[in-house]
């Protein structure tokens, strides 16, 4: 139930298949997308590309097709959204505000209108909008094949389902594997405080699953699991087949439990009981790094970032007594073109994102997922260091909040690129106190230095590198990092950020941690660098 929206305007995409493997007797269903005032061509045109795609994908798993004709609304922004579903939806405006800021697109069954929501974090990128509208078409082939009984089958079940589906889109459409995509979801939850249990789900209604939602109960992410599990234990690849007759199912028996018992072969109770202990062994197992090195890549470069990864988290281990929680992949490019395919395939970007990505970058990471191009990274100290920087910020993400980490950007930034630093010495490639004295003679060269109260948000953080540069906002962060490993240790730095998670507040976790005000710090921190600075 990730809804959408619809109305006539300015733009109209009609899009239908005429043909396939239908039989003459049933035609396949027109899928016709319009957009409303305002909307991205380029976000237009990657719904209209999942339209066409949408039958593709169902007749070569399901062996079926939509045969219904849906009316698909693309709305520009929030605001718009709400608006449309109370125009097409009839939603009352309490309603459709609610839906507006909790969903990225919604589905009418009676109507046979899809909304999606261009102002959601989903709708960003070109593979969230394959996968938002992909989800968003399944609940009008659900509703079709359960005879618009489709309210009598588990809410679970529906919407996770429709997330496979829109998953198995963007799987098609040259997106992320459906394996990264199961990966991702076991990491949120992993990470999650307080996310729904799978009993939970089970029998919840729609008024509940948006209060979990609205609490970030995660109720999505726990049903794709449960889903991608059922599917596991379908014989051969007949698991999207039993998803088709289990719809089928409702309809004919109107009732969702006993459609589920006979199109999965098993009881709910039993599956329940054997998906938690599934899902416990395996949250519960070690995380593990995966190092992917794609055509071109040196046999050495990639060890170097195997041993960075392998190092981090000794570091973590011995340092902080904690590891990282999970699993990752970290995928290496010998090039700045095989660096933009993977930033496209893995991130979902459309290749002008990619491109523009790639040539203002050489690493970046988002989810599971770690892109790196090693073309940029000449040395094997370059190599490290950026593992170790890469898997320190995703211990601080682990950890806390990283908005709230940021709120405090010289010490979120200094103390990865400083704990990385020191990581890298674990390699007996570089020397702490070298790398002290080089950042030191960067900013001897520099015409001014910043104040830490420069740096303190990220977009502070920008200002300052527009006014000194980057090399002296990194160099400046990084110091007064260590500065503080070495007066209080390192283990403060990681107290730092427990007590940010703690208190959600920054600068209160830093007085907690270090019993003096980040303004009193800086004053300290630049006296001594000042001294410092003044030596030859």
């Amino acid at each position: 139930m990730r809804q959408s929206v619809w109305r006539k305007s300015i733009l109209s995409f009609a899009v239908a298949a005429f043909f396939l493997l239908a039989s003459p007797a049933i035609a396949i269903g027109a899928i016709r997308v319009s957009s409303e005032n305002g909307v991205d061509a380029v976000m237009l045109a990657d719904v209209q590309r999942t339209a066409l795609l949408f039958n593709q994908v169902l007749q070569e798993d399901m062996k079926l097709e939509l045969t219904r004709d849906v009316n698909v609304i693309l709305c520009s922004n929030r605001e718009n959204y709400a608006a449309v579903l109370q125009r097409e939806f009839k939603m009352k405006p309490d309603k459709a505000a609610r839906e507006a800021a909790l969903t990225g697109g919604m589905s009418s069954d009676r109507l046979q209108i899809v909304a999606l929501n261009g102002g959601s974090t989903i709708m960003r990128s070109a593979q969230g909008r394959a996968s938002d509208a992909g989800h968003e078409l399944f609940h009008q082939l659900q509703a079709q094949l359960a005879n618009g009984k489709n309210g009598k089958a588990m809410n679970w079940l529906k919407e996770g389902t429709a997330d496979v589906i829109g998953a198995r889109i963007a799987e098609r459409s040259g997106y992320q594997s459906m394996e990264k995509w199961k990966l991702d979801r076991i990491n949120t939850l992993r990470n999650a405080p307080n996310h729904a249990a799978a009993a939970e789900l089970l029998h919840s209604n729609l008024d509940k699953w948006a209060t979990m939602v609205e609490q970030k109960k995660y109720p999505y992410q726990m049903s794709d699991l449960m889903v991608f599990y059922l599917l596991r234990q379908q014989p051969g690849s007949k698991g999207y087949e039993a998803i088709a007759e289990y719809f089928r199912l409702v309809g004919n028996l109107n009732d969702g439990d006993k459609a589920f018992e006979q199109a999965f072969n098993v009881s709910i109770n039993q599956f329940l009981s054997d998906f938690e202990a599934w899902f416990v062994n395996t949250t519960h197992n070690e995380a593990q790094v995966e190092v992917i090195a794609q055509t071109g890549v040196l046999p050495d470069a990639a060890a170097d970032i195997e041993n960075g990864s392998d190092l981090s988290r000794k570091f973590f281990k011995e340092k902080w007594g904690m590891d990282l929680r999970s699993s990752q992949r970290i995928v290496l490019t010998a090039d700045k073109n095989a660096y933009a395919a993977a930033l496209g395939k893995e991130f979902g970007l459309n290749p002008a994102d990619a491109g523009q990505k790639a040539k203002n970058s050489f690493w970046s990471w988002a989810g599971s997922t770690t892109v790196l191009e090693l073309g940029t990274l000449a040395t094997r100290k370059q190599r490290l260091f950026i593992t170790a920087l890469t898997m320190v910020q995703r211990f601080q993400a682990q950890t806390a909040a990283q908005q709230t980490l940021a709120k405090m950007n010289w010490l979120n930034a200094g103390s990865a690129a400083g704990v990385a630093a020191q990581i890298v010495e674990l390699s007996g490639v570089s020397n702490l106190e070298k790398d002290k004295a080089a950042c030191l003679n960067a900013l001897r060269k520099a015409a001014n230095v910043p104040e830490l109260t420069e740096l303190q948000t990220p977009q502070a953080w920008s200002v300052a590198v527009g006014k000194y540069g980057s090399a002296v906002v990194n160099n400046t962060a990084e110091l007064a990092a260590l500065h503080l490993m070495e007066s209080y240790g390192v283990e403060s730095i990681y107290a730092w950020f427990k007590a940010v998670k703690e208190l959600g507040d920054a600068e209160a976790a830093f007085t907690k941690v270090y019993g003096m005000t980040s303004a009193q710090f800086s004053t300290v921190f630049h006296g001594s660098l000042t001294a410092q600075l003044q030596k030859k």
